[in-house]
């Protein structure tokens, strides 16, 4: 009987730990407001990134932020993404990105939409991401933005 009273000790006080965990994650993480799904193009940019917006259950998210699925790198990803275009290239990049959905016809004004670098691009200031990933992010990037611009 003991063994099976520790067991169920230990069961219940992972339980506590990880319930207070979770809870402690929502009660600090900030909730934004969906971000603003009708921008346009903006005027003299060369180069807007979209991002596809999409129907979704539950979110996720860092840096204390809770997002839906879509949205779960925004707005860190972006933000590291431009900078880093604006330094190895001549592009003229917008500070804003649009946010468009599949069936939206906007969506072919857009060549280039937010593609999944993994944690590549959000984390980039992050002194413990490995750099070879965040180099390798940006590299494919660069590469698709350039490519998309010139054919």
């Amino acid at each position: 009987m003991t063994t099976k009273r520790r067991v169920l000790g230990v069961l219940i006080g992972l339980l506590f730990v990880f319930g207070a965990a979770a809870i402690g994650q929502f009660r600090f993480a900030r909730i934004l407001p969906d971000p603003e799904p009708e921008r346009e193009r903006h005027p003299g940019s060369e180069f807007q990134m979209a991002r596809v917006r999409y129907r979704t259950v539950g979110g996720g998210g860092s840096h204390g932020l809770i997002q839906p699925w879509w949205a779960i790198d925004y707005p860190y990803a972006e933000e590291h993404f431009f900078a880093a275009l604006r330094r190895s290239s001549n592009i003229s990049v917008s500070d804003t990105e649009a946010f468009v959905e599949l069936s939206d016809d906007r969506i072919f004004q857009y060549p280039f939409c937010n593609i999944d670098m993994g944690d590549s691009w959000e984390h980039a200031d992050d002194a413990f991401y490995p750099m070879p990933m965040t180099a390798l992010g940006y590299k494919f990037g660069i590469n698709y933005v350039v490519y998309a611009i010139t054919h």
